[in-house]
């Protein structure tokens, strides 16, 4: 069986489309489309954010969609449960690497009180011992755990139908600037971007960012171009973007 990556990309180039005229109809950008044509779908925000995405994709391409969703929920779960497994080896070669330090050190106190204790006795000397100690415990090390949401499939499917529902941030920069943004109070992007760097976002409530070159970038919210944002060099510590628009505080 074909990957979706390979049957996306395959009935793409039978349409004789590009990656940019495909952005242009639906609206997703050129870097998740190619991530999808990868199988690299790690590389995006979420798994719910894949299924949009897959959706939208298969639609335009005139694929079965529930087939493709049905096979990309198949992957998934033998992809987790390789990593599952992969991650539970690695915890259990620290679990007794832990145990064998840990008896080592124990050995090693042993062997270091009995010498003393053999050697006090040959010399016939008593030490007064003045100190208490406490029981030694060797305690198992933590096992750090994943807490996977849980998502209600029926209500998720329902919301990806509307794509009018997402917001869609598209940052073209003209001019060296450093921006830190949040979708839907989730942390996407802190750093520099240069001049020509394009970059797309998605949320399903609301954007805020903080910018360092107010009029360093083009901004688009839902392919519809917004105003300059101000002068060049100007700093805002917080600008907000929904349905409604943009707003600075």
């Amino acid at each position: 069986m074909e990957s979706i990556g390979k049957v996306l990309k395959k009935t793409r180039l039978e349409k004789k489309l590009r990656l940019q005229d495909v952005y242009a109809q639906i609206k997703i950008s050129s870097a998740y489309l190619k991530a999808l044509e990868n199988d690299n779908a790690d590389s995006l925000p979420s798994p719910e954010y894949v299924r949009i995405f897959l959706r939208g994709y298969t639609s335009f391409l005139g694929l079965d969609t529930e087939k493709i969703l049905t096979q990309y929920d198949q992957d998934s779960k033998s992809s987790q449960s390789y990593k599952e497994k992969k991650t539970d080896k690695k915890t259990k070669k620290k679990v007794l690497l832990f145990s064998i330090i840990g008896l080592a050190l124990v050995l090693s106190i042993i062997i270091v009180s009995s010498v003393r204790h053999f050697v006090n006795t040959v010399n016939n000397v008593t030490l007064e011992k003045n100190s208490d100690y406490s029981d030694l415990v060797i305690a198992d090390s933590p096992l750090v755990t994943e807490d996977t949401s849980l998502t209600n499939q029926s209500a998720l499917d329902e919301y990806v139908k509307s794509k009018s529902e997402l917001l869609e941030l598209k940052f073209t920069t003209i001019d060296k600037t450093w921006i830190r943004i949040f979708a839907d109070g989730k942390k996407l992007f802190g750093g520099t971007l240069h001049k020509g760097d394009e970059k797309v976002w998605y949320a399903k409530e609301k954007f805020h960012f903080r910018i360092g070159n107010a009029g360093g970038v083009v901004i688009e919210l839902n392919g519809k171009k917004m105003p300059i944002l101000g002068k060049k060099g100007k700093v805002f510590k917080k600008v907000i973007v929904t349905k409604k628009g943009i707003k600075i505080p």
